[in-house]
């Protein structure tokens, strides 16, 4: 008899359990969030084209390279998180590579060494600078930064260097610039 009395008494504690009852209240959290993604962009950068101009110089036995400078300033560059600036040098330098071979290399070169400055202002203000070919070889690269967002004027500046005499022909480099998290 305990054992039917004990059964009884477990099937009217579940079927108790059963009943709901209602809260005053209810309080419930709503998680709202978005996901903005990391861009970085510029506007086109015009090809510098140089004006290199050879005279005859009074102090040298020959002709030299008059230094000249080109800039060009792009509508933008901006970035929306924290970046570094990395410039590529194609050749390490303003190369002639179809020019006639250099047989007295202390007088003639083949290569013009030049300074590129990039110029754009970070949230704080701080105008950031570029590098001298002269310290580059083909292929080399060198990173800036980090700096935080920001949307600024971007100016490209080159400056041509030669310590020795050009030898004619058509001297080119390609600069890349890149905008891109900070490794």
């Amino acid at each position: 008899m305990k054992f039917t009395k004990v059964s009884t008494m477990a099937i009217a504690a579940v079927a108790f359990a059963g009943v709901a009852q209602a809260a005053p209240s209810a309080t419930e959290e709503v998680v709202i969030g978005g996901l903005v993604v990391p861009e970085c962009s510029f506007s086109d950068i015009d090809p510098l084209i140089l004006d290199l101009d050879i005279v005859q110089t009074a102090t040298a036995d020959g002709l030299e390279l008059i230094p000249e400078t080109t800039s060009t300033t792009t509508d933008f560059v901006g970035c929306n998180f924290i970046v570094g600036l990395t410039m590529t040098s194609l050749n390490g330098g303003l190369d002639n590579v179809f020019g006639p071979t250099v047989f007295n290399p202390t007088i003639f070169t083949n290569e013009i060494d030049y300074q590129m400055n990039v110029t754009f202002e970070d949230v704080a203000g701080t105008e950031i600078t570029g590098f001298n070919s002269k310290f580059f070889g083909p292929g080399d690269e060198r990173v800036r930064g980090p700096y935080g967002p920001f949307w600024s004027d971007l100016t490209v500046t080159v400056t041509t260097e030669a310590d020795l005499r050009p030898v004619a022909g058509i001297y080119f480099d390609i600069n890349t610039l890149r905008f891109g998290p900070v490794l």
